[in-house]
Formats: structure tokens, C-alpha cells, sequence
């Protein structure tokens, strides 16, 4: 997730997750991504995150 990281903030794409639970989330917090890395935001629900990026005026796709 790194990797795909990088090359989306040097293109000024924000890189947002969502229905992250669990495991992989407890693991995705000891992780370096999570502390700055990720250019965006965890959402609870893809719902949340359609309703917050909308109002926070964010574009989806055409």
C-alpha cells in the first residue's frame, strides 16, 4: 500500500479507505501509513465516506 502510496501523492491524488475493521486495521495502525503516509482519510462505511467527501466538495469519478 506503500508503493501505490507514493506515486498517487506525486500526482496529488488523495488515497482514501473505507470498511477497514479488524485485524488488518489493528495492523494498518502499527504501520507507517496510517501516521502520515496516507494522503487521506479511514472511513467507517463506503456510505461515510461518499457523504463526507461530498461535503467536503471532493471529486469522484467522471
Amino acid at each position: 500500500m506503500q508503493e501505490i502510496n507514493r506515486p498517487l501523492q506525486a500526482r496529488q491524488v488523495r488515497r482514501h479507505l473505507s470498511e477497514v475493521k479488524g485485524p488488518v486495521m489493528d495492523r494498518l495502525q502499527r504501520s507507517e501509513l496510517l501516521c502520515g503516509q496516507l494522503s487521506g482519510q479511514v472511513f467507517l462505511s463506503p456510505a461515510e465516506a461518499f457523504r463526507a467527501l461530498g461535503e467536503a466538495g471532493e471529486k469522484g469519478p467522471p
